[in-house]
């Protein structure tokens, strides 16, 4: 397995080193270098769609001219959905504000070998599941919920669904998680409330040609199974939401024997539920989305702290608390990472950022042993 890599810095020698020290790495091939994002970005787009030369992952850095690392990074992510993005910095200010975009590893400059030894070893393991991915869904369908709404078959995303109704009913019935319905419910949810004799006949359309892409998509019913009382039957490793909840009702501890799978679930909620969407009823689940997501997060991060494990444990709750900045104790419990593995400099940057969002949200300071160990080492 080849590991293809972009890199993008605006400081010549900074790509230089970066060449330097990918170099050592017999399985890692550097498939361009540039100092200006926009170029990157025009290498990107310029490939073939599907092409299997996209590269793998980027190393990229945060003070970009142009456009920041962050829009970069967006930007990339709409080309190729599972880009690795490794940010490379001199700024740990930045390192809260980059995981909005969920990288795989933040570097700081000036890059030390065991730094880069460890980011290839997570790029390794991350490539590897995304190719084995790719081969168990060959041909398979995969419906993404969380960031906008996709649905793929065979790894092609162009499905005719006739009209936005279908789709919308798709959605509708995914949220409810195969909970029975009512034809009167169906037509008040996808048709915004209206509830009239056209909203009944419309859904009765909406229903006939719903099936009739189910039989074009999943002609034997096994990833998708509408029954007639209205329920969808959805497979596990179908759709990331309903993967998501169901791992979620069935494991309310984190420990040895989930923690791996907390990890993945945790990587398949890269935005949002349904945040293209405008109903009432996505709203409802998205809120109730977060509380599971955080539930999970703090979890999972107490059972890296308990084995000693700060770097993961730092990674989860650095993600929690960039997706929800007003996370109490996924802050604290990073701050607890941070005394535990005496990165001063790092809990430095969080306690401010924390006591910050308390008395901005709270009005409230933030408890007392952790404002006496900043003092610390502060005057240390």
């Amino acid at each position: 397995m080849v590991i293809k890599v972009l890199l993008v810095d605006d400081e010549p020698p900074i790509l230089d080193e970066l060449g330097y020290l990918l170099g050592k790495y017999a399985d890692v091939e550097v498939m361009g270098a540039f100092t200006d994002p926009r170029q990157a970005i025009e290498y990107l787009q310029q490939r073939p769609a599907g092409d299997l030369a996209l590269p793998d992952a980027v190393f990229l850095d945060i003070d970009l001219p142009y456009s920041n690392g962050l829009e970069t990074a967006r930007k990339m992510r709409t080309i190729n959905a599972d880009m690795i993005i490794v940010f490379v910095t001199a700024y740990s200010a930045y390192a809260l504000e980059s995981f909005q975009v969920h990288p795989l590893d933040y570097l700081l400059k000036p890059i030390q070998e065991s730094q880069m030894d460890a980011a290839v070893k997570q790029i390794r393991k991350q490539v590897g599941l995304l190719q084995a991915g790719s081969r168990s869904n060959n041909g398979a369908i995969r419906i993404k919920c969380f960031g906008n709404f996709s649905m793929t078959v065979s790894g092609q995303d162009q499905i005719r669904w006739g009209t936005r109704r279908v789709k919308d009913l798709l959605m509708y019935l995914i949220d409810l998680e195969a909970a029975p319905v009512s034809h009167k419910d169906l037509a008040s949810a996808i048709f915004n409330g209206v509830m009239d004799k056209k909203a009944q006949n419309n859904l009765y359309v909406t229903i006939h040609n719903f099936r009739r892409l189910l039989r074009d998509i999943d002609p034997k019913g096994e990833r998708l199974r509408f029954q007639d009382n209205m329920i969808l039957d959805i497979a596990p490793g179908t759709c990331d939401y309903t993967d998501f909840m169901s791992f979620a009702r069935s494991n309310a501890v984190i420990n040895s024997g989930n923690a791996r799978a907390a990890a993945a679930v945790l990587q398949s909620c890269r935005g949002g539920y349904l945040q293209d969407v405008d109903y009432d009823w996505a709203e409802q689940t998205a809120n109730i989305v977060e509380l599971e997501y955080e539930r999970i997060a703090l979890g999972l991060a107490r059972f890296y702290l308990g084995n000693s494990d700060y770097q993961p444990a730092e990674t989860v709750l650095l993600e929690l608390v960039a997706r929800n900045p007003i996370s109490e104790e996924g802050f604290t419990l990073l701050l607890d990472v941070y005394i535990k593995n005496d990165k001063k400099q790092d809990y430095i940057l969080i306690y401010e950022q924390y006591t910050d969002m308390l008395k901005r949200e709270l009005l409230e300071e933030p408890p007392e042993k952790y404002t006496r160990y900043y003092h610390w080492i502060r005057k240390a």
